[in-house]
């Protein structure tokens, strides 16, 4: 039931609590949300500690409940993520979940980092023995904003993550919680970009993992315009007059753009 998946296809990533929204199967069945997205039950920062049982135990009925709509309807069926809380979760939950590997995709791995990305590459490798899913690093963890440390750090956890690159389906980055720990917060009429402490963080980012893994975030207009390239030279204005746009500098870039826009969907 489950098809392969690129760093491309995630689009839209729907968040919900694991011990929450039990009708979201039938959601499923009834096409509800605008397609395409994926979907991730979290087991994490929307979950309290005390509750992580109780909300295991209601994940599992409702990837049953899924399961069981994908062999009876057709119907959009997203590829499904569950964000866990530690290694050690990851290793559980894999076991627990294994009946429903049909429709589940994989792991979103939250605040990973040189502190704790050993102990997840290990449990991915013990998991891949058995099975096939993806994993999303959410790099998110204020230990990357020392910057006489961070770049070191960065590549560290690049080098980790090469020994199970196979299976890392896209680089996530948590700007929230970058933000939140810098104790910021962006105005409704900018982005996360224009929150300079963050935005160096995430430009190291991109540098570290940027070339080999899709890292999720922007800017569609340029981009579809150098693929659809049709003027007599290699470079011209940007649409709105402010850049420069080389085909043959820039075309890489507008792929990768264009096909995020493709599962994203784009502003208006």
């Amino acid at each position: 039931m489950r098809k392969k998946l690129t760093g491309y296809d995630v689009g839209a990533l729907l968040y919900c609590p694991a011990n929450a929204h039990t009708s979201i199967a039938d959601a499923l069945v009834a096409q509800r949300f605008p397609t395409p997205f994926s979907l991730a039950f979290c087991l994490e920062d929307t979950v309290r500690a005390e509750a992580v049982p109780e909300a295991e135990a209601l994940l599992e009925t409702t990837l049953g409940r899924i399961a069981a709509a994908a062999e009876d309807h057709t119907f959009f069926l997203p590829p499904v993520f569950v964000r866990v809380r530690s290694p050690e979760h990851l290793l559980r939950l894999a076991e627990r979940y294994a009946p429903f590997s049909g429709i589940l995709a994989g792991f979103i791995l939250p605040k990973l980092f040189t502190e704790n990305c050993a102990r997840y590459v290990a449990a991915i490798r013990s998991i891949s023995r058995t099975a096939s899913y993806f994993y999303m690093p959410v790099l998110e963890s204020a230990s990357m904003i020392p910057l006489e440390t961070r770049h070191a750090a960065l590549a560290e956890v690049r080098d980790r993550l090469a020994e199970v690159s196979d299976t890392i389906l896209n680089i996530r980055v948590g700007g929230n919680d970058l933000s939140h720990a810098f104790g910021l917060r962006r105005p409704v009429d900018r982005t996360i970009y224009d929150l300079g402490p963050v935005a160096a963080i995430l430009t190291d980012i991109v540098t570290a993992f940027g070339t080999e893994y899709v890292v999720s975030g922007p800017d569609y207009a340029d981009a579809r315009s150098i693929l659809n390239w049709n003027k007599d030279g290699l470079v011209a204005a940007s649409r709105d007059g402010e850049r420069m746009n080389e085909y043959n500098t820039h075309y890489n870039w507008a792929r990768r753009i264009v096909l995020r826009a493709e599962r994203y969907g784009t502003k208006p």
